[in-house]
């Protein structure tokens, strides 16, 4: 353990999202991004870590706009959002 504190948030999993965007309208802090590129090219230089699960074409989940409310877990029809771990300084766990 770090001694940072966590909390939970929901992280898509991008290998189940099947792309439908359900949970995009009932996030009520609009923490969920719509795929922004379809190429981790050009956004590559901005990624210092590599250590996000990035998958361009899905949408995302802003650590920094979630209230962990989990509207998103219910809305999503093949289960592909899940509780990750989730530092003070807003890094997502990986699983």
């Amino acid at each position: 353990m770090s001694g940072i504190p966590t909390t939970s948030l929901p992280r898509i999993n991008a290998d189940r999202c099947t792309d439908c965007r359900e949970c995009i309208p009932v996030c009520p802090r609009d923490a969920i991004i719509e795929p922004l590129n379809v190429c981790c090219a050009k956004c590559i230089k901005y990624c210092a870590t590599l250590e996000v699960d990035c998958k361009p074409e899905k949408p995302a989940i802003s650590v920094s706009l979630c209230d962990g409310c989990g509207l998103c877990l219910d809305a999503c029809p093949v289960g592909a959002i899940e509780w990750s771990e989730a530092d003070a300084t807003g890094s997502a766990g990986q699983r």
